[in-house]
C-alpha cells in the first residue's frame, strides 16, 4: 500500500467510490485492496482498473490475473538485466534492429542538446546550422520524435515539415491533425531542450497506418499490435498472446495508459488474426467494459481480421530470435500498407487485459 499521507488519502477516496459502485462497505473494499497488495502484490491502481476490488469477484477469476510486480520478477528471471538497454533505450533499439535486419521505421538519428547523431554517420552539433542541415537533408518530411527512454507515449511529437527546408519550420500534429500548430526549428529545439524528464530523443520516419485500421477506428494515427514472445530452452520462439491497441476519438497515440486515454484493448486470435474480447475502462472507472463495436465507426469487432496477420506474427517471432538471450519481449508492431514494422520492444511488457486469460499458460512457460 502507498505510505505517504496524500497517497493513502487518494486510495481511501477511491475505496469509498468503489464501495458505492459495488454496493458494499468501505471496510470491505479497503481490506481487499490491502490483501491484494500483501498477498498478490497488486498495486491499488491495478486492483481498481482490473475490477479486482470487487469483493464479489470469484476466486477463480482473480486467479487469472497477475500483478505487474509479480510479472516483473519473472521477466527479470528470464531477461538478463545487463541487456535490457537493447529495448528500453530506443536509440540503441533502432540501431540494433537496423543492423540485425529487423523491419522498423527508418531511423534518422538521435537528438541531444549538446551533440546528436545522424544516420549518415556524422555527429550533429547546433553550431554552423547543424540541426537545420540534419532536419533538411537527413530526414523525410513526416517525422516522429520521442524520448529515447520514454514510456507510455510521453513526450511524443508528430511533425510534418512545412517546406523544403527545416528553415520553413514544422506542423506539430502531436494533438491530432486537426489541431496542428506551426512550430519553428528553434522553438522545437527549445522545447526538447527544456523537457524536464528527458534529454535524448530519437528521430524516425512517421509510418502510415493500413487503410483497414483506418476503417476500424476512423483515425490516421498508428494502432499497434502488442505481441508477446517467449524463447524456450531451444531458442524457439512462441507467441504467447497478442492484442490490438484500438484508438478512440482524436488520440494520436494508441497507448492505453491504465485506461486514462480512452483507448481500447482487443484480443487477437493467434491463428486467424481476428479481433475478440474488446474492452475499455468501465465508465465508473472500476473494472473493464466489453465493446461489441467501435464507438465511433460502428465496425463490429469480432468480424474484423487484421491485415498482414501472418507477416505480423512472423516478424515478432523472427525478432525474438535475434534478441536472444532476452527471452520474453512485448513487441509493438505497426501494420502499414506495405506490411508490418516494429515500433518498440519492451522487456517490461505490461499484463494487458487479454494476458489474464492466459496467465496459467505463460507462467507455466516462465517456470519451465
Amino acid at each position: 500500500m502507498p505510505t505517504s499521507p496524500a497517497k493513502i488519502s487518494h486510495v481511501a477516496r477511491l475505496c469509498h467510490r468503489a464501495a458505492e459502485h459495488y454496493g458494499t462497505t468501505f471496510s470491505h473494499v479497503f481490506s481487499r485492496i490491502v490483501r491484494l497488495r500483501a498477498l498478490e502484490r497488486f498495486s491499488p491502481k491495478e486492483s481498481f482498473l482490473w475490477g479486482l476490488a470487487d469483493p464479489a469477484l470469484p476466486g477463480r477469476e482473480l486467479a487469472r490475473h497477475v500483478s505487474r510486480s509479480r510479472l516483473a520478477a519473472l521477466q527479470r528471471r528470464h531477461n538478463p538485466m545487463s541487456l535490457s538497454y537493447l529495448t528500453e533505450d530506443k536509440a540503441t533499439f533502432y540501431a540494433y534492429c537496423t543492423g540485425a535486419g529487423i523491419q522498423v521505421p527508418t531511423f534518422y538519428g538521435v537528438y541531444h542538446r549538446d551533440v546528436g547523431w545522424s544516420r549518415t554517420g556524422g555527429l550533429v552539433r547546433g553550431g554552423e546550422n547543424g540541426w537545420q542541415r540534419f532536419f533538411s537533408e537527413d530526414t523525410g518530411a513526416d517525422l516522429v520524435i520521442k524520448p529515447s527512454k520514454g514510456v507510455y507515449a510521453r513526450g511524443l511529437r508528430v511533425l510534418r515539415r512545412r517546406g523544403d527546408s527545416a528553415r520553413d519550420g514544422f506542423l506539430d500534429a502531436s494533438l491530432g491533425e486537426d489541431h496542428g500548430e506551426p512550430i519553428s526549428l528553434d522553438d522545437l529545439r527549445a522545447a526538447l531542450d527544456a523537457d524536464p524528464r528527458y534529454d535524448t530523443f530519437v528521430v524516425q520516419d512517421r509510418v502510415t497506418t493500413h487503410p483497414e485500421l483506418h476503417r476500424l477506428s476512423g483515425s490516421d494515427a498508428v494502432q499497434t499490435v502488442r505481441a508477446v514472445t517467449f524463447l524456450d530452452d531451444e531458442h524457439r520462439p512462441r507467441l504467447l498472446f497478442a492484442c490490438l491497441k484500438v484508438i478512440v476519438g482524436g488520440n494520436m497515440s494508441d497507448n492505453f495508459d491504465f485506461g486514462r486515454s480512452g483507448n481500447l484493448l482487443a484480443d487477437i486470435d493467434l491463428e486467424s488474426g481476428r479481433l475478440d474480447s474488446v474492452r475499455g475502462v468501465d465508465p465508473s472507472g472500476f473494472g473493464l467494459h466489453d465493446h461489441a463495436e467501435h464507438p465511433a465507426t460502428g465496425v463490429v469487432f469480432d468480424r474484423f481480421v487484421l491485415p498482414h496477420w501472418p507477416k505480423v506474427r512472423r516478424l515478432a517471432e523472427e525478432a525474438a530470435v535475434k534478441f536472444h538471450p532476452l527471452r520474453t519481449i512485448g513487441w509493438d508492431i505497426a501494420i502499414t500498407p506495405d506490411g508490418p514494422a516494429i515500433l518498440e520492444g519492451n522487456v517490461w511488457w505490461d499484463p494487458l487485459h487479454n494476458a489474464h486469460q492466459l496467465v496459467p499458460r505463460y507462467l507455466a512457460l516462465f517456470d519451465e
